[in-house]
């Protein structure tokens, strides 16, 4: 892969950051570098002031973000958090595919035994990945260029350099679990800790290999079935390898998903409730299907290098397009009950609605944009057939096909939005119940 011209890296002031920034500067790359002063320490101002100085004088671009009151807890999550974010959206703004951070072999060693410390599953023992996309909004990827490097030779080569950095005085506070864990590997002989390293490196090699083999298994699952993964997947093996399998594949269709193994076991125990039930973490939704756990997400094109998201027509809050109303259907023959759903909706003040047999349907109706796997019945044929060759035979442009929703009921596709329902669905002599379906025009396609 050829070098990106332009890379954005998180600045902040402390060795590895500016080392990081200084060989990506010195080697060619149009560097711009953004700094988070999150107004938590005294000495913050003073290092966003060296920061500003030391990329005024090199002529790097820079981006300083200014945190709001910190939480009164959790301060580390919340600052890493916020970086990432910080970071993403500089990225997005500014047009840079590639953000580089400086961690370096003991943040690595530090990771891994903190996951350990907390019983961490197989996912935890790849420790920091030396690439992965940034969020869900990409493409932008998350590169750890110094993975590798001891903290003890970026020094040498930054005194070398004849660089200055400042030293950040929270790292040296013991209430942090990771400075703890620092503090123990510091007071180890040089060869103990040097042999701890090169075990974690190793380590998180290893896993990273078998993480790529089942990322590689989740982006052919994708292609093939869009935002499904389905139960078959995961069947037949161990608990902590579902629980990869899941992790990986929520890295995939929601990058900005944690990757907890709490949230692992959540959408795992999905399997045991009815269709339609549902897993909700910020803006993500998993929902089961009746053989498959569902991302409620843009879709994916995965023939472009990496993961990159198609445009989406989602509102950010994900609000329900889909009106759903419950109507009796009156005694007497089809055409009887189909004047009665009409004139019902006109009394609605309904325009376009679709009408379905109440009885049919299996679960809570629901639109999302269509999926690769979605197949359903279209009036007049025997069996189904997938909604993406129904739309290419209707001669449905790709941008507008993108946009296409579809209801479904947590088990199948029930209509194709702006197209017709499915054959199963649709109102006979002998319904006595029915569902009037009806779509913000504007959600339609």
């Amino acid at each position: 892969m050829q070098p990106p011209e332009r890379v954005l890296v998180g600045l902040s002031g402390g060795l590895d950051s500016i080392l990081l920034t200084h060989v990506l500067h010195g080697s060619g790359f149009d560097v711009h570098a953004i700094h988070v002063n999150y107004g938590i320490r005294r000495a913050a101002d003073g290092e966003e002031a060296f920061v500003r100085t030391w990329c005024q004088r090199r002529g790097i671009p820079l981006h300083v973000e200014r945190a709001g009151p910190c939480p009164p807890s959790g301060v580390q999550t919340w600052a890493r958090d916020l970086r990432y974010q910080v970071m993403a959206d500089e990225a997005h703004a500014s047009d840079i595919g590639f953000v580089a951070v400086g961690h370096h072999a003991d943040d690595q060693l530090e990771t891994l035994l903190i996951h350990l410390e907390r019983g961490t599953g197989l996912a935890g023992l790849v420790g920091m990945r030396p690439m992965r996309p940034l969020d869900r909004e990409g493409p932008v990827t998350l590169v750890r260029p110094m993975l590798a490097l001891s903290r003890s030779e970026l020094e040498e080569a930054a005194l070398a350099e004849g660089l200055e950095w400042v030293e950040d005085g929270s790292n040296a506070d013991p209430t942090y679990r990771r400075n703890d864990i620092r503090g123990e590997l510091s007071a180890l002989d040089a060869a103990r800790l040097s042999a701890l390293r090169v075990a974690a490196l190793a380590l998180t090699e290893r896993m990273e290999g078998m993480a790529a083999v089942i990322r590689n298994g989740i982006l052919a699952i994708i292609e093939e079935s869009g935002m499904r993964l389905p139960f078959s997947e995961v069947d037949g093996w161990p608990t902590l390898v579902q629980r990869w399998i899941v992790l990986e594949w929520l890295d995939a269709v929601a990058p900005g998903l944690p990757r907890r193994q709490s949230i692992a076991d959540d959408i795992l125990a999905l399997r045991r409730a009815q269709p339609g039930r549902r897993f909700a973490h910020g803006s993500t939704t998993i929902w089961r299907e009746r053989d498959a756990w569902v991302c409620d997400a843009p879709l994916l094109d995965t023939r472009t290098a990496g993961i990159r998201k198609f445009e989406s027509t989602e509102e950010s809050g994900h609000a329900e397009p889909l009106t759903v109303h419950r109507f009796d259907l009156p005694d007497g023959g089809l055409e009887d009950k189909l004047a009665a759903v009409r004139e019902h909706g006109r009394s609605l003040g309904w325009d376009g609605f679709e009408v379905v047999d109440a009885e049919q349907v299996g679960g809570s109706l629901s639109s999302r944009l269509w999926q690769e796997g979605d197949r359903f019945q279209p009036l007049g044929m025997t069996g189904t057939r997938k909604v993406k060759a129904y739309l290419t035979d209707r001669k449905v442009s790709s941008a507008s096909k993108r946009r296409i929703r579809v209801v479904t009921d947590g088990t199948s596709v029930v209509w194709v939005v702006g197209h017709q329902i499915d054959a199963r669905y649709r109102i006979t002599s002998s319904s006595r119940e029915a569902y009037l379906l009806w779509m913000d025009p504007a959600q339609k396609s």
